[in-house]
């Protein structure tokens, strides 16, 4: 295989068309089962960012602050504030940045809700990431309560039995 620009869009196009001809004649799955598929990896990948970032200091910082909170949505609220505060949205780069690079430079929603998830469980809250085509978000919860945190936005509600 040559290592030129040109021997590579050759390649991709040459797959490309494979993977057309597989999938019109059945012999793969359809996208959807793709999609789900390419969202569990991208499930994992943002589950690996949040146990490496476990000991951030900052986010250490704001979970022992937040803990303080008596009632289980003063935590998710207070973490909430604080992110607020320092929300500022800005231009991709690879990878996921730290919760603290992320609260001084700011970041991309992924970048957010790797933060955000971050200091959650740090206060014993569990985190399910959300993945659409070009965002991403997190459902947290704890008790009887689930939340949704999207960027500055934070909804609860209280789980019914």
């Amino acid at each position: 295989m040559k290592k030129t620009q040109q021997g590579i869009t050759i390649k991709r196009t040459s797959s490309t068309i494979i993977f057309i001809y597989l999938l019109i004649c059945g012999m793969i799955a359809p996208a959807s089962i793709i999609n789900q598929a390419m969202k569990k990896t991208s499930q994992d990948t943002f589950n690996d960012y949040v146990k490496k970032y476990q000991e951030d200091p900052l986010a250490k910082e704001i979970a022992e602050v937040c803990k303080e909170e008596n009632y289980t949505l003063n935590e998710i609220f207070c973490v909430n504030t604080i992110i607020s505060e320092e929300y500022n949205f800005t231009k991709p780069e690879k990878g996921v940045k730290s919760p603290s690079k992320t609260l001084s430079e700011g970041g991309v929603c992924r970048d957010w809700s790797v933060t955000n998830a971050v200091i959650l469980k740090k206060l014993g809250w569990n985190t399910q990431f959300i993945i659409i085509p070009g965002h991403t978000f997190i459902v947290a919860d704890k008790k009887n309560y689930y939340c949704i945190i999207d960027g500055k936005s934070t909804e609860c509600q209280e789980m019914k039995e």
